[in-house]
């Protein structure tokens, strides 16, 4: 900010606040005034009572206010324990990746299944429950028990 524009900034601040002010003065002169309302209330004795009787605190002819220590003095209801859910822990399948071949429609996977099998499968294939996702030189993603697992290749 260089030092030609701060007075010019300083007036505009100053038109700015003399305008909010007067809309704000007109504002104030066109509302009606305000009413008051008087409430006669009359404290309670207490006396030997241990509690103060608060319903009788919140009502009037003139005003209605919701006692606010109602819910309290009522009994609450316990609340109905949820069922509680089991978690399972789904594990990856036993299949160990053994290697990749490639041929024209694409790669495909050579991996030792759960039951001792040797099977090649190829991207989309389901085996034994396991849903082939993708195959890459490195590892390969399967969908087992609706998770995705990644194998890595055996060495």
């Amino acid at each position: 900010m260089n030092k030609q524009s701060k007075p010019f900034i300083a007036l505009l601040l100053t038109l700015a606040l003399g305008i909010w002010g007067a809309v704000i003065y007109q504002l104030g002169q066109s509302a009606e005034p305000i009413e008051t309302i008087s409430h006669q209330y009359q404290p309670h004795e207490l006396g030997n009572k241990t509690r103060l009787n608060t319903d009788s605190l919140f009502e009037s002819s003139l005003i209605e206010v919701r006692n606010p220590f109602r819910p309290f003095r009522e009994k609450i209801k316990p609340r109905k324990a949820k069922p509680a859910v089991r978690i399972t822990e789904v594990k990856p399948p036993s299949v160990r990746y053994l290697g990749y071949l490639e041929d024209q429609a694409g790669g495909l996977a050579l991996m030792e299944l759960p039951n001792g099998e040797t099977h090649i499968a190829q991207i989309g294939e389901q085996v034994q429950g396991i849903h082939i996702r993708s195959i890459s030189k490195e590892n390969l993603k399967v969908h087992f028990k609706e998770k995705v697992f990644d194998i890595a290749l055996s060495r």
